[in-house]
């Protein structure tokens, strides 16, 4: 029996399925699943996703007067686990819906599963893949190449000519913005040298980085991977002595970074989502308030928000459509959620504004600069 306690939820999960699952749920209930990554390099954002599904069913059962039951399994970032799990959660627990966390290459192995069998398949990653993965596939992260876009255009404000680039290649989002970014930045007299490393294999990434160090680069775009792998290079980088200026993206902006890289992060400028506590509108600051009271001495990520989100806005559609639990097993209540899910448009949400185009993607959500400045991130100053 494996037991994973997480910002002070606790829950509990036998073989292959969860002990809640056992049980028989009467009334109306709503039965979730959520495959997320709780081992592992990508640990910290599963918990995030979790602490931020677990606010919501708070605030649906508030606001809305509905129960919803949730069924947990980790994907460990992993295609082959991700895989297990979509069969366990279909086969098992027979949800007609689940929400992922993060680990583009999971996600992108299970999404076809959940296609097949017609299941609400929620997905917080960022890898333009999942754009066309079909008409339950709905996806609620911005994709990657926007921040790529983002980021080449201020590194060629900032006149970097030569640009280093260590991405994770067993990370699908990863690979994506490092092709993007050579794609976008390589353009007129600039030039980059990109270095691959595998985060799921090796927490040494020296080799590559001493490869960078020859090719003596004007600037250091860093992103191999989730926070804890992003201060791991950002500290051997600077133990090699590479001591150029350090780029990153979003999944950057955790208490990791500050704990783990300390000084080493200082000045680092990435690209980030609209979410903040100290500088977002009404709704993320009230998210911030109440993800305190709650799990106390923790700091929210970006992730939990968009789970947050997307729960918030399945359960609306099911009122809306006015479907009961056991409508959702039949093809006409899916369709009729699909047909309330395709109305999303301007909602303000905890992660900001929320549209979704016509194959379930979430539109245009800028991204914008932040830095890492005495030990905080806050929003860029040129």
């Amino acid at each position: 029996m494996k037991k994973y306690i997480i910002f002070g939820i606790s829950v509990i999960v036998v073989g292959a399925y969860s002990m809640l699952a056992q049980r028989d749920i009467e009334g109306n209930v709503y039965k979730v699943g959520l495959s997320l990554p709780l081992s592992g390099n990508f640990a910290s954002t599963g918990e995030d996703v979790l602490s931020g599904i677990q606010l919501a069913v708070k605030h649906i059962k508030a606001e809305r007067g509905v129960e919803i039951h949730l069924v947990v399994e980790d994907s460990k970032a992993d295609a082959k686990s991700a895989v297990d799990v979509a069969h366990k959660m279909l086969d098992v627990d027979k949800l007609p819906m689940v929400i992922s966390g993060p680990g583009s290459s999971a996600n992108l192995a299970a999404a076809p599963i959940y296609e097949q069998r017609r299941t609400f398949f929620f997905v917080v990653s960022q890898t333009p893949k999942l754009n066309n993965a079909g008409e339950y596939i709905y996806k609620f992260s911005p994709d990657v190449p926007k921040e790529a876009v983002l980021m080449a255009k201020h590194l060629h404000e900032t006149g970097i000519k030569h640009l280093g680039i260590i991405f994770d290649s067993s990370s699908d989002t990863s690979f994506t913005i490092n092709e993007v970014l050579l794609k976008e930045f390589m353009v007129g007299s600039s030039t980059a040298t990109s270095e691959a490393v595998d985060a799921k294999t090796s927490n040494d990434f020296r080799s590559s980085l001493t490869k960078i160090k020859a090719a003596n680069v004007d600037a250091l775009f860093l992103a191999p991977g989730p926070d804890k792998v992003i201060a791991q290079v950002i500290n051997q980088a600077r133990e090699l002595g590479i001591n150029v200026p350090l780029f990153s993206w979003s999944p950057l902006e955790t208490k990791t970074i500050i704990d783990s890289a300390k000084q080493n992060a200082e000045g680092i400028v990435y690209t980030a989502l609209p979410f903040s506590c100290e500088y977002g509108n009404t709704q993320m600051k009230s998210y911030c308030d109440e993800f305190e009271k709650a799990y106390p001495g923790k700091n929210p990520l970006h992730f939990g928000p968009q789970a947050y989100d997307a729960l918030v806005l399945y359960i609306n559609a099911i009122l809306t459509a006015g479907l009961k639990p056991e409508d959702l097993q039949s093809q006409d209540g899916k369709d009729r959620l699909r047909y309330e899910l395709a109305k999303i448009k301007n909602y303000e949400g905890v992660s900001g504004d929320i549209s979704l185009d016509e194959k379930g993607n979430i539109t245009e959500k800028a991204f914008q600069l932040r830095q890492v400045k005495d030990g905080k991130f806050i929003p860029y100053i040129k």
